[in-house]
């Protein structure tokens, strides 16, 4: 799986929207072992408190996949991860967020609807411009288990950013569902959808699930 292209920051960058000091920006930058594993031994405890996941003996992979946002003098670790469990059938795709100090790791909130218990791999992560206001919001592909047949498909998943989110981001369904796979291939495809989408619908801005 490939990031997202980064051209999409030079427009965050000079966004009117955000005072220059508070920008987000990002840079490719690879996590080292050691934040692998803390972040690993993290999340795996928040994912057994979950009450909506399966439990016990969860198993964490895809952070080698992190990206580094820097904003306000702060650096916080996104990543697509994908929880599976050694002797059970369910596997979760999620975003996994860890921030610098003593906030620690988060996994973003999911409704239960979109919280796929069947979820084979996260197919990209992409880091784009979804309101137009400057922020960097998530854009995922996943594979789930279809509801009809034995066979996989793809879906897509939108996190926006949100101060008030204990992991910083939050789900957003209708901006996840103006998401076809057709526009699922680059940060610029995926932002230019959504701006189109918003007008559409006549929409100031995507809003996060209750």
């Amino acid at each position: 799986m490939l990031l997202g292209v980064f051209s999409v920051f030079l427009f965050v960058a000079t966004s009117s929207v955000a005072a220059a000091d508070q920008t987000p920006t990002a840079r490719a930058q690879a996590p080292n072992r050691e934040l692998i594993d803390r972040f690993s031994h993290d999340l795996g405890r928040l994912s057994e408190m979950d009450a909506f996941m399966a439990g016990k003996g969860a198993i964490v992979s895809g952070l080698n996949q992190a990206t580094p946002i820097q904003s306000g003098g702060r650096t916080t670790w996104i990543s697509p991860v994908r929880i599976y469990y050694k002797h059970l059938g369910n596997s979760y795709c999620r975003l996994a967020v860890m921030r610098q100090g003593s906030l620690g790791s988060a996994l973003a909130p999911l409704p239960v609807g979109a919280l796929y218990d069947s979820c084979k791999e996260v197919q990209g992560q992409w880091l784009v411009n979804a309101n137009g206001n400057g922020l960097i919001d998530i854009a995922h592909a996943v594979r789930i288990q279809s509801n009809r047949d034995a066979t996989y498909v793809t879906e897509s998943m939108v996190y926006l950013a949100n101060d008030s989110s204990t992991s910083g981001y939050c789900y957003s369904s209708k901006a996840s569902q103006q998401l076809t796979p057709e526009y699922i291939r680059s940060s610029e495809s995926i932002t230019e959808a959504l701006m189109i989408a918003r007008t559409r619908l006549g929409l100031l801005r995507f809003e996060c699930d209750k």
